[in-house]
């Protein structure tokens, strides 16, 4: 036994080792190093820990509390840039083993049929990971801060997960979509067409852009700063002309896209993607047009470090590091945005709307980055 298979978690000593390819990280239910070490050495020979540790099944908190509490206290998620996702998550978590039911009772058999039920359902692993990385977060919790050191944290496999999107679209399918959406009866689906060329455009990730607002983007400058994403890295993403000109048409507007909703959006795109035939085509979603932003750049031999500062992605290779430049750096990404799949705007817009953005007060939401 290696004391680099153990590891100090605030006071608890936890087992970090791999046995037959599983990583497994448990509890050793101690803060004592002598007795971590012992404890650790029966969980790698194979010994259970003794009956009068194991928790009983009215024993800790439920999910409804513990989530309750971790969304209080566990600075990740209290913090999160994605809370929506947190949240669904939990409502499905809670949904398939009950709100009311004692974290104490869903050992692994129980984790295990659910992961097999996901599967089954044909949600991708990435959305299996992180539910039962969920149920981890809320075991460690309650076994390391909350004082329920009696709870038996069950060892959880993590899913497959598949490269990333293959399926990307082509200028032809995009502008079938914004056609389609456009000459739709429902009037919020012409704003759904608008949100499409800024998504096709800009790579800008779904939530990004409905939650944008007019002191996020200067139309004289031709650029937009999202202070807050998903990797809480902030970005900045040039204009094309046909972004320039929705954004224009837009200008009156706190938020460009405030009549939306993820919902609403959502909505929107299963019914064109249906009108076009790509019901069954489990890639034909929004998301794909930020993958499609990034294989359009890739294929005009954009830089890979320029591809990950327009679409902020973490690279394995440089985990925890991002490459940072200017707006004025990425011009050339908007004009090669523009000439491989925009339509191009009248050349008239600018100039009038330039004078017009600059007459845009701090209190009316104006542009805060001209500087």
């Amino acid at each position: 036994m290696n004391e680099k298979n153990m590891k100090q978690r605030g006071k608890v000593w936890w087992s970090d080792f791999y046995e037959n390819g599983e990583r497994i990280r448990e509890t050793l239910r101690t803060t004592d190093k002598k007795e971590a070490r012992k404890r650790l050495a029966e969980l790698m020979a194979g010994v259970t820990a003794p009956a009068s540790k194991k928790a009983s099944t009215g024993y800790g908190p439920t999910l409804s509390e513990a989530y309750t509490q971790a969304l209080r206290e566990y600075k990740p998620w209290r913090d999160s840039p994605d809370p929506r996702t947190i949240d669904k998550n939990r409502r499905a978590i809670e949904e398939h083993f009950g709100a009311d039911r004692k974290l104490a009772t869903i050992d692994r058999e129980a984790i295990t049929q659910y992961i097999t039920q996901m599967t089954a359902e044909g949600k991708a692993g990435s959305t299996i990971n992180q539910r039962v990385s969920q149920l981890s977060v809320l075991y460690n919790e309650a076994i390391d801060n909350w004082g329920y050191d009696k709870l038996n944290k069950p060892r959880i496999v993590r899913s497959k997960v598949a490269e990333g999107r293959q399926r990307r679209f082509t200028n032809e399918e995009v502008a079938e979509a914004i056609e389609r959406l456009q000459k739709a009866p429902k009037d919020l689906y012409k704003d759904v067409a608008d949100l499409i060329k800024v998504l096709a455009d800009t790579g800008m990730r779904l939530n990004e852009c409905l939650t944008l607002t007019r002191a996020n983007y200067n139309l004289q400058e031709r650029n937009i700063v999202l202070w807050i994403t998903k990797n809480k890295q902030p970005r900045g993403v040039p204009m094309t002309p046909r972004v320039a000109e929705v954004l224009t048409a837009r200008k009156h507007l706190a938020k460009p896209f405030g009549m939306l909703s993820e919902t609403s959006a959502t909505r929107a795109w299963r019914w064109v993607r249906a009108e076009m035939g790509f019901a069954e085509d489990k890639e034909f979603v929004m998301h794909t047009l930020r993958h499609t932003v990034g294989s359009r750049l890739a294929d005009a031999n954009v830089s890979a470090p320029l591809i990950q500062q327009m679409l902020v992605y973490k690279s394995p290779k440089t985990t925890q590091k991002y490459i940072h430049v200017s707006a004025s750096g990425l011009r050339q990404v908007a004009d090669i945005l523009a000439a491989t799949g925009s339509v191009a705007v009248p050349t008239d817009v600018s100039k009038s709307d330039q004078k017009d953005s600059q007459k845009v007060s701090p209190d009316e939401g104006g542009d805060a980055l001209t500087a």
